[in-house]
C-alpha cells in the first residue's frame, strides 16, 4: 500500500508531539520495516525543516533528522503540472490541493494526515494514523 504523509504526521514524530505520536511513529515505522510505501512531497521537506528550526532544533540536527528519514520514505516530486492542476483544484486549501495532486500522479492509496476535513473534495481519501492502524493489515 502506498500512501503520501502530510507534513503534520512527520512533525508529530520529529518533534515528539502529543497526543499524536505514537501513531504517527507506528506509520513511519511501518515503513522501517518494509510494510507500507510512504512518500512525502519535496515541498514538504521545505516546510519540515523550516518547523523544525524554528521549534528549536539546530540546523545540524535538522539535516541529520531529514536524511534519516529518507532512509525509509520516498520523495515525491511537485511538478509544475501538480501545480497547475492544484490551482483550479476543488480542494479549497492550496498546499492541500497540491498534496492531492502528487498523489495522485504516484498513484497512492490515501494521504496521511490529521486535517482530514481539508481533503473531503479529494478522489484520494485522506485518512487519520489511527485509523489505517485500525485497519490495515500488511502482509
Amino acid at each position: 500500500m502506498k500512501v503520501l504523509v502530510d507534513t503534520n504526521i512527520v512533525l508529530d514524530v520529529l518533534l515528539r508531539r502529543e497526543p499524536h505520536f505514537t501513531a504517527s511513529y507506528e506509520i513511519l515505522n511501518l515503513a522501517v520495516q518494509d510494510k507500507l510505501d510512504v512518500m512525502i512531497t519535496t515541498s514538504c521537506v521545505t516546510d519540515i525543516y523550516y518547523l523544525l528550526r524554528k521549534g528549536g532544533m539546530d540546523d545540524s540536527a535538522t539535516r541529520n533528522a531529514l536524511s534519516q528519514l529518507f532512509i525509509f520514505t520516498k520523495l515525491a516530486d511537485v511538478l509544475s503540472d501538480d501545480i497547475q492542476c492544484a490551482l483550479s483544484s476543488c480542494v479549497m486549501d492550496f498546499e492541500d490541493a497540491v498534496i492531492v495532486e502528487v498523489a495522485r500522479r504516484y498513484a497512492c492509496h490515501s494521504i496521511m494526515t490529521r486535517n482530514t476535513k481539508d481533503f473531503i473534495a479529494s478522489d484520494i481519501p485522506a485518512i487519520e494514523p489511527e485509523k489505517l492502524l485500525e485497519t490495515y493489515k500488511p502482509d
